[in-house]
């Protein structure tokens, strides 16, 4: 991934740790991470501060994130993140550096286990018997840590199997401005990720074509047009990946993003959109439409008065305006 995302728990976890977006440690923990940082590196480079690792410690570093439940797969697990706490742990930090061909760094604790970054941003634990990896990037090796999902063990010739993908859930807050989609069309993408679970619960058609259009100033714009399939099994899922890899050119300023989420145009089913409109100005729309010929009454197997209700809740919660056409 790019840019940094989170789910919507580990978002929650980090925020009641006292983590902001853009946060540093002050002084006293900057100074003291530095110490225990000089205090953890060899000789050899097996184990040394990467630039990976030093951004993963003035992101979270000081932090004591708690587990979220009991865990999901597994047992869930806090973390210390300070390389104090990870004194000690230069030999089993060097090992796990020789099987991986990279160096190794000691950010934390976990359990009783230490928690290490590669010089890759790759996040892993020790357990009790071996390492495990967690994943390719820090955040997404804290929610599968802290929500208790199944990590990988890392074989002896520094391999391992893929874990399953985790719930990605599009969360609002969780979203950067300075990566490579901006803020408001990070909000309008995500305000239509999470409109489709009322969709899917109450029979609404699977809504497997989203369009894209932003308007503003700048590189591409006014009108930048774009169209994607959506995998029904998986569509919040697909959105953050097209928002991984829908890139503003510097300097460009979107004023209104406007998603539809709608039928592929080869389906034969084609009575339902819903539509997106996130504006500068914070105002957001959320709009259910029923485009069958007139005098059509929806499916039976279409629950149309909880599903507009249930977007009008999503609607006020992200002060929206809602409704049906």
């Amino acid at each position: 991934m790019t840019d940094v995302r989170f789910t919507t728990a580990l978002h929650e976890a980090l925020v009641g740790a006292g983590w902001t977006e853009g946060r540093r440690p002050g002084a006293d923990a900057e100074q003291r991470l530095l110490t225990a940082v000089l205090s953890v590196v060899d000789e050899d480079g097996l184990v040394e501060p990467s630039e990976a690792a030093q951004r993963f410690l003035e992101q979270y570093g000081d932090l004591t994130v708690p587990p979220v439940g009991p865990g999901v797969e597994v047992a869930a697990h806090g973390a210390v993140i300070d390389p104090e706490a990870a004194r000690g742990s230069r030999t089993v930090a060097a090992a796990l550096a020789r099987r991986l061909g990279t160096s190794v760094f000691p950010v934390g604790r976990t359990g009783d286990g230490v928690l290490a970054v590669d010089a890759q941003g790759r996040l892993f634990r020790q357990g009790r018997s071996d390492w495990w990896y967690l994943g390719a990037t820090p955040e997404e090796g804290l929610a599968r840590l802290v929500e208790g999902y199944a990590p990988a063990r890392v074989e002896a010739d520094g391999r391992w199997s893929e874990p399953d993908p985790l719930p990605r859930t599009v969360h609002q807050d969780g979203w950067v401005d300075n990566g490579p989609a901006s803020e408001l069309l990070a909000a309008g993408m995500a305000l239509a990720a999470e409109a489709t679970r009322p969709l899917r619960r109450h029979g609404v058609p699977v809504l497997g074509h989203l369009t894209l259009t932003v308007e503003g100033e700048g590189a591409e714009l006014p009108i930048l047009y774009r169209e994607f399939d959506l995998d029904p099994a998986d569509p919040e899922g697909r959105i953050a990946d097209i928002v991984d890899r829908t890139f503003l050119r510097p300097g460009t300023r979107p004023v209104r993003v406007t998603v539809r989420l709608a039928a592929p145009p080869a389906a034969a089913d084609r009575d339902w959109d819903v539509l997106v409109v996130a504006r500068a100005d914070r105002s957001r729309q959320l709009t259910l439409r029923h485009r069958g010929p007139a005098g059509q009454q929806p499916s039976d197997q279409v629950d149309v008065s909880a599903t507009v209700a249930a977007l009008s809740a999503l609607g006020a919660e992200h002060r929206t305006t809602g409704g049906t056409a």
